[in-house]
Formats: structure tokens, sequence, C-alpha cells
């Protein structure tokens, strides 16, 4: 909360009310937490101001995801 900008109030203030609950996606089947050795990548797609994310083949997906299924609506996804 000290770091943030005005931007930033009405995002705290919905995860304080836990409206917005955030779970991070680092881990992938063949590499477990093996930074260097993940392979989804992802793409900046400037004409729809998203990111595409490209999981290559079965054992580059995420895995053992922390409160993914039931809980989190945000996701930091490690590509």
């Amino acid at each position: 909360m000290n770091l943030g900008t005005k931007k930033h109030e009405k995002l705290t203030e919905r995860a304080l009310k836990f409206d917005d609950i955030g779970c991070f996606a680092l881990t992938e089947l063949g590499h477990g937490s093996n930074a260097k050795g993940i392979e989804t990548t992802a793409t900046y797609d400037s004409a729809t101001n998203e990111f595409i994310i490209h999981t290559p083949n079965d054992m580059a997906m995420k895995w053992w995801i922390g409160a993914s299924a039931e809980l989190a609506n945000y996701s930091a996804v490690w590509a």
C-alpha cells in the first residue's frame, strides 16, 4: 500500500475485501520450479493490449498452482 499510487487504490481495496485473489504460476510439469528450464512463453500483442500465453507441449503445462482452481481470479504467470 505504501508503494502504490492513486491508480492502485481500487486494486488494493478489492484485494483487502478478497474480491480479487491471486496465484503464482511458475511450476511446470516437466521442470518443477526450475525457472531457467520453463518452456511457456508470453508474447505481448499490442493490437489487443493482451499477452498471448503459449504452452508448447504437455510437459510445459503449469502445475501445482496453489489456489488457482477454486479461489484465484488473477494469476502471475512465469513465462
